[in-house]
């Protein structure tokens, strides 16, 4: 099993990810003879309270990525109700400098995370993947894949 290490912060367990477009939306890209957008190294939090993993708007945009569908979501922002929001399918790529690279294809929703500090949020469809080891009073994490 493959693990990557990191330090917990004020704000969580951050992780640097390349999100890109799916094999399958590149593949329709080239075969149109369009051109593929560039992946992108993005900070993304790991979040055990997401049920899904989520994308700024910008990088949705930056990629390319076409909307999948809409899902309902609730968290502490959209008080007693659910909200609406696009879904998108991405790849989202961890890498290890000497063990390589996972890649989890999942749909995610698009939201503002600039303003946060962060560009992605690793969520539960991921993690199911994983196994997370936090360590609190060492501020460090281990995540397997």
């Amino acid at each position: 099993m493959r693990s990557i290490n990191g330090r917990i912060e004020p704000q969580g367990p951050f992780l640097d990810t390349t999100v890109m477009a799916t094999p399958q939306h590149v593949a329709r890209l080239k075969q149109a003879r369009r051109p593929a957008p560039h992946p992108v190294s993005i900070r993304t939090l790991i979040d055990t309270g997401a049920s899904g993993c989520v994308l700024d708007f910008g990088i949705v945009a930056r990629l390319g990525l076409i909307q999948t569908g809409r899902t309902k979501i609730h968290t502490s922002t959209t008080g007693p109700g659910y909200e609406e929001r696009d879904q998108f399918d991405a790849n989202i790529f961890i890498s290890t400098p000497d063990q390589g690279v996972a890649s989890f294809v999942v749909s995610v929703v698009g939201a503002d995370l600039a303003s946060e500090g962060f560009l992605g949020i690793v969520g539960w469809d991921v993690l199911f993947k994983c196994v997370l080891i936090c360590d609190g009073p060492a501020k460090s994490f281990r995540l397997e894949f």
